[in-house]
C-alpha cells in the first residue's frame, strides 16, 4: 500500500514509469531534505556552542574580578608586589585562578623566581603596580587561550562523535533489517501479529534488539498487554500487517532517540572531563613550578647545568 502511494508520488507524468528526470527530482528533493537537516543541526550547535562561551566568558570575567579585590586588600584598585606576593602564597582562591587563567604572565605570579619579570611584563605603563586595566589586558589574553582551546577541544569532539555516530547507525540499521528478516518467517515482506507473538516470546536476538532499541512501540511488542495498542500504532495503512516502510519508520525513530541519548551522554562526559583536565593542569603546573624552585638552589631564576645534575641525582622529589 505504501509502494503503491510512493509510486504515484513520483511518477509525475503518470505514465505508469519513473524515468530518469522523475528519479533526479525525487533525488534532489531528498538531497535539499537532508541539507536541510544538516543546516539546522549545525545551527543548533552553533548556539550551543555560543551559550557555552557566552556562560564560560562571564564566569571567567568574573573570578578574575573577585581575584583581583582578593590581592587588593587596601582597596586602592592596584595591585602591589607586596599585595601579589602574600596574595600567591596564602590565598587558595587566587592560586586556583591564576593556575587556570590561560595567561602564562599571571601564572608566572605564582613562581617566585619569575615573579619580577612577569610584574615587569603586565605593568605596561611602568608604575610598579598592576592597575585594573592592566589586570584586564593580562586577562583578556587569557580568556582568548582558553577560548581557543575549548574551540579546539570541541572541534576534535565533533569529529569523533560524528565518526562513531557514523558507525553506530551503520551497526544499528544493519541489526533492525536482520530482525525484520528474522520476524518474517515466510518472507513476504511484512510482519503479521503471529510472526511477532512467535519471535517475541522465543527469538533472543529480536528480544535483545527491541529492549535495547530505544522506541517505545517496538518495546511494547515485547509486553503481551501493550502489544496490540503497538502494532496498531506502527500500522500506519492499517492494512493488519507491519511492512518494511513501517518497520523502517519505527527504526528511524528509535536511531534518533539513540542518537540523541548519546550525544547527551558525551555532553556529560566531556563537562567531567573538562573539570578533570582543569584540576589536573593545576596540579601538574605546580608539580613543574615546585620541582623548578627545587633545582634552582641559587634562587636565580634559571636553571644552570650544575643544579639540574645535583637534582636529578638526590632530590627524590625532582626525579
Amino acid at each position: 500500500a505504501r509502494l503503491e502511494s510512493a509510486l504515484a508520488t513520483l511518477d509525475t507524468d503518470r505514465d505508469g514509469h519513473i524515468d530518469m528526470v522523475e528519479w533526479e527530482e525525487a533525488i534532489e528533493t531528498a538531497l535539499a531534505n537532508k541539507l536541510a537537516d544538516r543546516a539546522a543541526k549545525r545551527e543548533l550547535e552553533a548556539k550551543q556552542a555560543n551559550k557555552e562561551i557566552e556562560e564560560f566568558t562571564n564566569d571567567f570575567k568574573n573570578a578574575a574580578r573577585k581575584c583581583f579585590q582578593m590581592i587588593d586588600k587596601d582597596g586602592g584598585g592596584t595591585l602591589s608586589t607586596d599585595e601579589i606576593v602574600t596574595a600567591v602564597k596564602e590565598d587558595k582562591d587566587v592560586i586556583h585562578f591564576l593556575k587556570t587563567c590561560g595567561e602564562e604572565n599571571l601564572q608566572f605570579l605564582l613562581v617566585p623566581a619569575r615573579l619580577k619579570k612577569s610584574l615587569d611584563y603586565l605593568d605596561t605603563d611602568g608604575s610598579g603596580e598592576l592597575d585594573v586595566d592592566e589586570w584586564k589586558a593580562a586577562i583578556n589574553r587569557g580568556l582568548a587561550k582558553r577560548l581557543e582551546q575549548m574551540a579546539d577541544e570541541r572541534a576534535r569532539a565533533a569529529r569523533a562523535a560524528e565518526k562513531a555516530d557514523a558507525e553506530f547507525s551503520a551497526e544499528f540499521l544493519n541489526a533492525a533489517r536482520e530482525v525484520f528478516l528474522m520476524i518474517d518467517k515466510d518472507d513476504s515482506g511484512s510482519l503479521d501479529r503471529e510472526e511477532i507473538v512467535k519471535s517475541v516470546r522465543a527469538d533472543k536476538k529480536v528480544i535483545d534488539f527491541l529492549t535495547n532499541c530505544g522506541n517505545k512501540n517496538l518495546q511494547y511488542l515485547l509486553v503481551p498487554s501493550r502489544l496490540d495498542a503497538a502494532l496498531n500504532a506502527m500500522d500506519t495503512d492499517r492494512d493488519g500487517h507491519i511492512d518494511a516502510d513501517e518497520w523502517e519508520e519505527c527504526i528511524e525513530i528509535a536511531l534518533n532517540n539513540k542518537l540523541a541519548a548519546r550525544a547527551a551522554k558525551r555532553e556529560a562526559d566531556a563537562k567531567r572531563a573538562q573539570k578533570e583536565i582543569a584540576e589536573f593542569t593545576g596540579q601538574f603546573l605546580s608539580a613543574a613550578r615546585r620541582c623548578f624552585e627545587l633545582i634552582d638552589k641559587d634562587g636565580g631564576g634559571t636553571l644552570s647545568t650544575d643544579e639540574i645534575v645535583t637534582a636529578v641525582k638526590e632530590d627524590k622529589e625532582v626525579i
